[in-house]
C-alpha cells in the first residue's frame, strides 16, 4: 500500500506546534505582558473589592461604594453612596426580569449591635441585614448569590464564622457555622446552582465547603497543606463542575473531582495571601492576585490550568491586590484585567490572550479588526493579522510576511496618520492611535498588504 504524505499539511502542523511552544515560553517568561499595568482611578485609596456588572465596575472602599463605566476612558469613578462607611465587599446583581441592584457588606466602626452590616441600593440605600445578630457578627467579609425576583435576595453573606442566606421574605437565616473560625469567601455558581465557601477553623486549619441544595447541607473538606493556612478565594470552571481552584495563604490548590480532594498547583511557597482568582476566555488561562503581610503586590498567570505559573512584575511599586475583575472586549482575543488594591486604587492591564486550540495563533487570512474602544477619546487600539508564511501570496520563496501599511484619514480623504508602514511577519498585531489635537467626528483607517485592502470607520468623541 502506498502512503501519500501531505507535506504542506505536515509543515503547517509542525509550524503551529513550534509557534505554540514559543508562545507558551513567551507567556511564561512575561514577554507578552509588556509591563502594561496602569492606574485606573481611585488613586491612593484602599479598595477592598471590585466587581464587574452591566458595563460598570463597582468598587468597595473605606469610604463607600464607587462605580465606573468602563467602555469609555473618559468616564470617571462616581461615588454612589454609603460615604464614611468601610465597605468590605460589593455584589451587583439582577432582580426581576429587567432590573438590577447592588448589595454591600460593611465593616462598621460604630458600637456593636447598633451598626448595620448590609445595605442594598433601592431608590437610595436601605438597611438589609434583618435576621443577623449584630452583636455576634461584627463585619461582612464576602457576598454572592443568584438572580432573584425580589430586590437583594437570594443573597449569601459571610460574617465571622457564619454564612447567612437571605430569603425572599427579606430575612437572613444562618445556613453554616464553623464556630470560632472565619468564612472568608462565598461564591455561587449560576451554572450549577452550587454554593461554595472557604476560610479557616478556630485552630487555623483551612476548610472548603460546598452545598448543592442552596445551603441546606454542606460537604466540607480540610486540605492538608501543613502549617497555618486559610482559603481566601474560590474559582470554579463554568463548563466543568469537577474543576475548582482555591486561593490559599502562599499557594493555589486545585480539585478535579468537584471539591472532594485537593492538590497544590505549581504555585506554592510564596509569601502571598491569594485574595483573588480569575480566568480569561477559557478556564486554563488563570490569574491569581494577592498581598503579603507587608502589603506587597502579587499577580501570577498560568495558561495551562496551574501546571506552570508566571509572576507579573509591574514597573512601579504597587500595594497588594484585594480583588480581580476580568472583562472581555469587542476583540475576541483581548481582555482587560482590573485589580483592586490595598492602597493605590484600581489598576488595569490589557490581556492579549489566544486559546491555543482556536487555530488563530498563525492566522490563515488577513484581517482588520474594529478599533477599541469606539467611540474613543483621544486614544484607541487597532488590531490586525497577517497570514502564515504558507498562505498565499507569501508561500513563494518562504517569505514570512509582507509589506503592510495602516493609515488614518478624515472624511475628506486627507491622510491624518501613518500607523504602520513596514514589513511584518505572520501573526497578530495591535497599534495605538492617539488623536489629542483632532476634532470630534468620523475618521477612517485603511490597511493595505499586497492585494488585501480594507477600510473601517471609527468615531472620535470629545
Amino acid at each position: 500500500m502506498k502512503i501519500e504524505i501531505n507535506y504542506r499539511r505536515l509543515n503547517i502542523i509542525l509550524l503551529k506546534t513550534f509557534v505554540l511552544v514559543v508562545i507558551n515560553i513567551l507567556l511564561l517568561s512575561g514577554f507578552i505582558f509588556s509591563q502594561g499595568i496602569e492606574p485606573f482611578g481611585l488613586d491612593g485609596m484602599k479598595v477592598n473589592d471590585i466587581k464587574f456588572y452591566n458595563a460598570y465596575l463597582f468598587a468597595a472602599t473605606d469610604s463607600g461604594v464607587y462605580r465606573r463605566y468602563i467602555f469609555n476612558d473618559d468616564s470617571v469613578w462616581e461615588h454612589i453612596g454609603l460615604e464614611n462607611k468601610k465597605i468590605n465587599t460589593v455584589y451587583p446583581h439582577d432582580f426581576g426580569p429587567v432590573s438590577w441592584t447592588v448589595t454591600a457588606g460593611v465593616a462598621p466602626t460604630f458600637t456593636p449591635g447598633d451598626s448595620a452590616l448590609i445595605y442594598c441600593a433601592c431608590d437610595g440605600w436601605i438597611i438589609a441585614d434583618t435576621g443577623i445578630n449584630r452583636n455576634e457578627i461584627l463585619e461582612i467579609n464576602s457576598m454572592d448569590g443568584f438572580p432573584s425576583p425580589v430586590i437583594c435576595g437570594e443573597t449569601y453573606a459571610a460574617g465571622g464564622g457564619k454564612l447567612f442566606r437571605r430569603e425572599i421574605s427579606g430575612w437572613y437565616e444562618e445556613v453554616f457555622n464553623i464556630g470560632i473560625g472565619k468564612v472568608n469567601v462565598v461564591r455561587a455558581s449560576t451554572v450549577t446552582g452550587d454554593v461554595w465557601i472557604g476560610g479557616e477553623t478556630g485552630i487555623f486549619a483551612p476548610y472548603i465547603s460546598k452545598s448543592t441544595d442552596l445551603g441546606d447541607s454542606w460537604l466540607t473538606t480540610h486540605p492538608d497543606l501543613g502549617g497555618d493556612n486559610a482559603c481566601n478565594s474560590i474559582l470554579f470552571d463554568p463548563n466543568d463542575t469537577s474543576v475548582v481552584y482555591a486561593g490559599m495563604e502562599g499557594l493555589i490548590i486545585k480539585s478535579t473531582d468537584g471539591g472532594a480532594t485537593w492538590n497544590p498547583t505549581a504555585l506554592t511557597n510564596t509569601p502571598y495571601y491569594f485574595y483573588a482568582l480569575g480566568y480569561v476566555g477559557f478556564i486554563n488561562n488563570l490569574f491569581a492576585g494577592g498581598s503579603t503581610n507587608s502589603n506587597e503586590f502579587g499577580l501570577y498567570y498560568s495558561n495551562d490550568g496551574g501546571d506552570n505559573w508566571m509572576q507579573i512584575q509591574p514597573q512601579k511599586n504597587y500595594t497588594g491586590i484585594s480583588g480581580l475583575a476580568i472583562v472581555p472586549t469587542a476583540i475576541p482575543e483581548v481582555y482587560i484585567l482590573y485589580a483592586s488594591t490595598f492602597g493605590v486604587g484600581v489598576l488595569r492591564l490589557f490581556l492579549p490572550i489566544t486559546d491555543v486550540n482556536d487555530g488563530d495563533i498563525l492566522p490563515g487570512n488577513f484581517k482588520l479588526f474594529q478599533n477599541y474602544p469606539n467611540p474613543f477619546n483621544p486614544t484607541t487600539r487597532i488590531k490586525f493579522t497577517i497570514p502564515t508564511p504558507l498562505s498565499p501570496p507569501f508561500a513563494k520563496g518562504g517569505k514570512t510576511g509582507g509589506f503592510v501599511t495602516l493609515k488614518v484619514y478624515d472624511v475628506l480623504g486627507n491622510e491624518i496618520a501613518i500607523l504602520v508602514n513596514e514589513e511584518k511577519p505572520a501573526g497578530s498585531f495591535e497599534v495605538e492611535f492617539d488623536g489629542p489635537i483632532l476634532t470630534s467626528g468620523v475618521y477612517f483607517y485603511k490597511m493595505q498588504a499586497g492585494e488585501f485592502l480594507e477600510t473601517k470607520k471609527m468615531l472620535l468623541l470629545k
